[in-house]
């Protein structure tokens, strides 16, 4: 198993990201997995992408966050993995409400949370 991402993703700009909690940990865990899919298979993971957001629509009705997301997919595959990847306050609340569910296989997805789980904030 690889060492956990999240330790590449702590300092960004000169800031420390040592104030994520545990849910944003395993959420940006998660979108780095779902990163590396979308650099190995961009058309599908953008197309997850906005079939999630169109059923969820129907299910849920419209949501800001459903815009925003898909405003993002239709930028392209920089666009996503920029949000997927960003430790900014906008791309980890985002994440919260990814349209990417699916794109990962569950052992994947769970070895991204149990990653997540271990890390505890940057290394010394």
């Amino acid at each position: 198993m690889e060492d956990s991402v999240f330790s590449a993703h702590t300092e960004r700009r000169g800031r420390r990201v040592d104030t994520m909690n545990l849910s944003d940990r395993r959420s940006l865990e998660v979108s780095l997995a779902v990163a590396r899919e979308l650099d190995l298979n961009p058309d599908a993971v953008l197309n997850r992408g906005l079939t999630n957001i169109a059923r969820w629509r129907s299910e849920f009705g419209t949501h800001p966050h459903l815009q925003e997301w898909e405003t993002i997919i239709q930028q392209g595959p920089d666009a996503v993995h920029a949000m997927l990847t960003g430790l900014d306050h906008r791309s980890r609340q985002l994440r919260s409400s990814s349209p990417f569910t699916g794109v990962l296989p569950e052992e994947v997805r769970l070895d991204a949370v149990r990653r997540a789980s271990r890390s505890t904030g940057p290394p010394p």
